[in-house]
């Protein structure tokens, strides 16, 4: 295992080190003139300075181009810009352009010279050592959670913090230590202020989370940017008591935790846990517990609870893990309401080392840590919309057709855990221009269609579908109304749709109304 990771170790630096090296373009500048070249290609006669200086170089310009080339696009022509004055030069790919920047800035009439920075798509991609080994955040065969999309939008905030109750945290370890709330965290079980792990269940949780991305050599958790609030509530055989979790959960929500991650669970129903539980979400507080691993329907608490979201295990192939590495299975019933890998997943170990670990409580964190990334996009969200988001946007259909069925089954719940589309859910801008409208309903999205969205200015559709209309008794242009779906009705909720007036060329005229059907902001267009 040594070998293993000090190899992997140096193939994080030699891969880092031809990142660095791939920066800038090595065979292109990019220069703003004082006043711009009207014969750009014609170097003797338009730039007869940087000819003569090439010429005593041997390097060979193949091209000087504009780089903004695009006509204006409004009337009055747009103000002049730099841009108008800046222009990329090619030269041939043995040139050494490092060698002429200095020369070609000390000409006349050049204002600027820079290499040409090399840009990558948007996404993130840990350098941390041991990122290849944890496939549940990227695999070949996409049974992950598909993290680097997610990351393109947000890492996570240190402002959201994530409460991790169980057997404490190696306070030291170099993924974690950064990550650790300034109020410190505490120790239930023992009644002190020093939440140290001597289980190693917490730290592979906590890890799992949040852990930092800047160690190296590492791993990387799904909210590496959140912060930590460590409690220890289990001892070292695993054991925590009811009254040390309710203690526990009270004091996170008044300490400021955003969500509160449970990788424990219990076979006896008590309401004063269930009163805990309620204090959390009653004060905005995203309760995630664990189904436990026992492979039946029997309800473990607090996940039983309705207040919690309860999350069940995935192994390597999309399967319910059943058996676990260890044996064991997910358990399963229908509180559950979504799965995330669970199986050989590598987390920080004590003593700063690395472990793998396998059951519904590594499955647990990556929902905590995906609850990090949503708030850390929106505080504002509640613990009910977050769940709505969280079954909105799981992946269906991906496990064995004998359990995961179409929609919710007691399975898999919803589906399991997708991160990137988790974010987009969570914007309603599909398109990013902006603007929330009719273009947001995609036409490939099989369940809008956007002709269906044209009603009359007194008409909106219940249903969300364009099959009914209903009187608007009071609405004004962009308004967002929420509507709850009629009584009987297949869906259950609020069917949101934003109020916009239709442009004027359309043959309806405009004083027609699109109302693009959005479930509350979320992108899909489906009913809570």
């Amino acid at each position: 295992m040594n070998l293993r990771f000090a190899l992997l170790i140096a193939f994080a630096f030699l891969a880092a080190s031809s990142a660095q090296a791939q920066d800038v373009a090595p065979d292109r500048l990019m220069i703003r003139f004082e006043r711009a070249p009207q014969c750009a290609n014609a170097l003797p006669t338009c730039w007869p300075e940087a000819y003569a200086l090439l010429s005593t170089t041997g390097a060979v310009l193949e091209g000087l181009h504009p780089i903004d080339t695009h006509p204006a696009l409004v009337a009055p022509p747009r103000i002049p810009t730099p841009l108008d004055r800046s222009y990329v030069a090619k030269f041939r790919q043995d040139t050494d352009v490092s060698l002429l920047t200095t020369e070609l800035m000390a000409l006349p009439g050049v204002e600027l010279v820079t290499p040409d920075p090399i840009g990558h798509a948007g996404s993130w991609r840990p350098l941390d050592a041991f990122f290849p080994d944890q496939w549940a955040l990227e695999q070949a065969n996409d049974h992950d959670i598909d993290a680097i999309g997610a990351w393109a939008q947000t890492r996570g905030s240190a402002n959201v913090v994530i409460a991790v109750l169980d057997s404490g945290v190696d306070l030291t370890h170099p993924d974690l230590v950064d990550r650790l709330s300034p109020r410190g965290g505490r120790d239930f079980v023992n009644n002190d202020l020093d939440p140290s792990d001597d289980l190693g269940h917490g730290t592979n949780v906590a890890g799992i989370a949040l852990a930092s991305s800047a160690a190296a050599p590492g791993v990387v958790g799904v909210c590496p940017e959140c912060t930590l609030l460590p409690v220890k509530i289990l001892d070292d055989q695993e054991r925590g008591y009811y009254d040390v979790w309710i203690q526990a959960i009270t004091w996170s929500v008044d300490q400021g935790a955003d969500v509160i991650n449970l990788s424990v669970g219990g076979a006896t129903d008590n309401s004063l846990l269930r009163d805990a539980v309620l204090y959390a979400h009653d004060n905005g507080v995203v309760v995630v517990a664990c189904m436990m691993n026992e492979n039946t329907d029997a309800p473990f608490y607090p996940a039983a609870f309705p207040e919690a979201i309860a999350v069940g295990a995935t192994n390597e192939q999309d399967q319910r893990a059943d058996p676990f590495e260890w044996g064991g299975g997910s358990s399963y019933g229908d509180h559950i309401d979504l799965v995330a890998p669970g199986n050989n997943i590598l987390g920080p170990a004590m003593e700063g080392g690395y472990q793998y670990w396998a059951g519904t409580s590594q499955a647990a964190p990556m929902v905590s840590g995906a609850v990090g990334l949503l708030l850390s996009l929106d505080p504002s969200l509640s613990p009910e919309r977050v769940r709505d988001l969280l079954h909105a946007s799981a992946e269906d259909l991906v496990g064995s057709p004998l359990e995961d069925t179409n929609g919710f089954d007691p399975y898999y719940g919803h589906g399991r855990l997708n991160l990137t589309n988790l974010m987009a859910w969570a914007s309603p801008d599909t398109d990013h221009d902006g603007f929330i409208d009719l273009a947001d309903c995609a036409p490939s999205d099989p369940e809008v269609n956007p002709d269906a969205l044209e009603l009359p200015s007194n008409g909106i559709d219940e249903n969300c579908d364009g099959t009914d209309e209903a009187p608007i008794a009071e609405a004004e242009w962009d308004d967002d109304l929420s509507l709850p779906y009629p009584t009987g009705h297949k869906d259950r909720g609020l069917c949101s749709v934003l109020v916009q007036r239709r442009s004027e060329s359309t043959s309806f005229g405009p004083w027609f109304l699109v109302l693009a059907a959005l479930v509350v902001g979320l992108r899909r267009r489906r009913p809570l």
